[in-house]
Formats: structure tokens, C-alpha cells, sequence
């Protein structure tokens, strides 16, 4: 944040948290900071811009993720034609998914091989669909030679094996994901967290963990939003830009209610600018008791405003001035 655009516009760091946010797949907390933005500075185009994106990739991830479930259910109960169609339509989504991949070209083979209705297909494609290959593997084996004219079995060996060193790189991924975030690197963390998981859609181990990491680097993102708001609005405030810093504190206010912080610069805003009113007035009223001239209670109004500020000008150059009309007149002032 820079000069008078502190408060109407969103800093270039700003911004670069919530494009993080994006890129590590976490639109719910990226749409989060955005929406404290928004509230902060009004509503900036280039954050309309961004809210508009994060919940459109939300709405699609939320659809998204509604098919791939139905699909995997469907895969392990043997619906293998219902199965198909869900993965076709996750793929009219998003065209380069991994997993829909797979199973379009599995399914694909079964419902042309005609032996969906074979139990032991049928076994090794729920095997598989749950991600337990070695299961997967011992079915395949025993696979009666008889039935490999009717089946590709090397090929579903093959997508096995495939499988299972997805598994293996995606507990790779898990691993350094980890190490990142013991280095405090978050956004690389996520990153590997969301490599993983395409790799591995049901890494229950990577997708917790991605889940707490998107919540701790959204927290810390939105707790350095904060302070330099607060830090802006107390620079306004030590400028006596009274009207601008309370409309800083009143916006913080309603985003973090119960922050200490926020409510103890609130507080003092509210009793400087009380302060700032009852010197307006003491010199206000200094002025008119001058006109009448009520000398000496006019410069007692003024030396009070001057106890309440010190630094007040205004009172100070004029208690210089009507003392010095005073001592150049030789006379004792207005009535008492």
C-alpha cells in the first residue's frame, strides 16, 4: 500500500496472495481473501475480476467433484455403462483429467470385451477402482489363460502396474509436500499436495493435510492483510487525517469485530477525533468571545484547547497573536 491509494486500492501483494491461492488450487480461501478485500477497499474492478473467477473454478470443482464420486461408486458396484458415462462427461469438463483418463479407456475395453458380467472382471476393476493394486495384480494372475482371447489381460496388467506407481510418486509428492511446509513453504507445499492428488485422487493422507495447510497460509495471509490496513490507518491518523483513519478503523472493524487490535485503534481513533471536536470548539468559542471583546476569557479558551493539544496551531498562533496586539497596545483586553 502506497500514499493516499492505501485505502482504495488493493497493493500488488495483495493481489499476488489470492493468485497463489488460485494456483494452489484453493479457490475457497482465495474467494475468502478477496470478499476482505472487497470490503476493505470497495469494490475494485480487479477484484470483482477475481471473485467472478474464483467462484466460477469453485462451481466447476464442486461439479466436478459430484461426477468423479457418483463415477467411482458406479465403478465399484460393476455399473461399468453408467460408470462410463460420468467419466465422458468429467472429461467434456476438464479434458486433461488423469483419472477420467483411465477409466474411459478401462471401461471402454470392458464394455467392448463383453464380460462385464464376469465376476472375476468385475472383481478386478472394483479392486482397482479402489486403489488396491496388489489385490488388483493376485486377480489378474489368476485370470484363466481360456479367457485372455476375449481380454486384453497385458494391457490390464500394465494399467495395474501404472496404477500402482502413481500410488508410489504420489506418496513422494506427499513427502516433500511435508518437508515444504517444515520449511514454511506453503504455496510450494500445496502445490505437490494438489500433484499428488491428481495422481491420486483418494491420498487420504495428502488431501488432509492440504486441507489444514490451505486453512494456516489463508489465516496468516489474511492476518498480514490486517496489520497493514491497521499500519496505513495509524499512519493517517499520527497525520491527523482524522476522517480517513477512522474510515479505515470502522471497515476493519466490521471484517474483525472481536480483534484487539483492531477494536483498541478503534477506540483511540474515536477519543482523538472527540479530542480534535472539543479543541474545534474551545477555539471556536475564543473566536466569538474575541469579537465580543471578552479578552481574557477568549485566551483561557484557547490556552485549555492548547492543554488538551499541545500541538494544535491554530490555538497556539493565536494566543501569539492577541498577546501581542495586547503588549503593543498597552491595554488589559475586553471585558470580564
Amino acid at each position: 500500500m502506497e500514499g493516499g491509494d492505501s485505502w482504495t486500492r488493493p497493493s500488488a501483494a495483495d493481489l499476488e496472495v489470492i493468485r497463489d491461492l488460485i494456483s494452489a488450487g484453493d479457490f475457497t480461501s482465495a474467494l475468502h481473501i478477496v470478499n476482505i478485500l472487497q470490503r476493505l477497499h470497495g469494490e475494485e474492478q480487479e477484484l470483482t475480476t477475481l471473485a467472478e473467477r474464483c467462484a466460477d473454478m469453485e462451481s466447476r470443482l464442486e461439479q466436478l467433484r459430484g461426477l468423479r464420486s457418483t463415477a467411482r461408486t458406479a465403478v465399484a458396484q460393476g455399473n461399468y455403462t453408467e460408470a462410463y458415462d460420468h467419466w465422458n462427461r468429467i472429461l467434456e469438463l476438464a479434458p486433461d483429467d488423469k483419472e477420467a483418463l483411465h477409466h474411459v479407456q478401462g471401461l471402454r475395453r470392458i464394455l467392448q470385451s463383453k464380460l462385464e458380467d464376469q465376476t472375476y472382471i468385475r472383481d478386478i476393476r472394483t479392486a482397482f477402482a479402489l486403489g488396491d493394486y496388489e489385490h488388483a495384480l493376485k486377480l489378474l494372475q489368476k485370470l484363466p489363460m481360456e479367457e485372455s482371447f476375449k481380454f486384453d489381460l497385458q494391457t490390464m496388467y500394465e494399467e495395474v502396474i501404472r496404477a500402482r506407481s502413481q500410488r508410489d510418486h504420489a506418496d513422494r509428492l506427499h513427502q516433500c509436500a511435508l518437508t515444504a511446509v517444515q520449511h514454511g513453504q506453503l504455496i510450494e507445499a500445496l502445490r505437490l499436495w494438489n500433484q499428488a492428488l491428481d495422481l491420486m485422487p483418494d491420498h487420504r493422507s495428502a488431501r488432509i493435510k492440504r486441507s489444514s495447510a490451505r486453512e494456516a497460509y489463508a489465516q496468516s495471509k489474511e492476518d498480514e492483510i490486517k496489520q497493514n490496513w491497521l499500519k496505513e490507518a495509524e499512519k493517517l491518523l499520527s497525520r491527523s487525517d482524522f476522517d480517513r483513519g477512522k474510515t479505515m478503523c470502522d471497515r476493519a472493524a466490521a471484517i474483525w469485530p472481536r480483534d484487539v487490535q483492531v477494536r483498541e485503534l478503534l477506540n483511540r481513533t474515536r477519543t482523538d477525533i472527540a479530542r480534535r471536536q472539543e479543541v474545534a470548539d474551545l477555539i471556536a468559542a475564543g473566536k466569538e468571545l474575541w469579537r465580543q471583546d471578552r479578552t481574557r476569557e477568549a485566551i483561557r479558551k484557547w490556552e485549555v484547547a492548547l492543554e488538551v493539544d499541545p500541538l494544535n496551531v491554530e490555538a497556539d498562533q493565536l494566543l501569539r497573536q492577541i498577546r501581542e496586539l495586547a503588549d503593543g497596545s498597552g491595554q488589559n483586553g475586553g471585558a470580564g
